[in-house]
């Protein structure tokens, strides 16, 4: 079961993003994040549906055309 609404999903990607970048444990995520349960529930959810594959596509295409190149 996912959370209430009223959970900030930027928060969640900041937990993902501190998890990511900073090569830790999700175990390690700080208090002050959203629970490491809801977070990694979060990030498998989207994973799965190819999120994070896509924001990665559209930000390759959006650079190429920033320098001129063909998407």
């Amino acid at each position: 079961m996912w959370p209430p609404a009223s959970l900030d999903e930027r928060e969640v990607m900041n937990a993902i993003f501190n998890v990511l970048r900073g090569g830790i444990a999700w175990r390690l995520i700080p208090k002050d994040l959203p629970l490491r349960s809801t977070t990694f529930g979060y990030f498998s959810r989207w994973r799965d549906e190819g999120l994070f594959a896509r924001i990665n596509h559209d930000l390759v295409m959006a650079d190429r055309e920033r320098v001129g190149r063909e998407a």
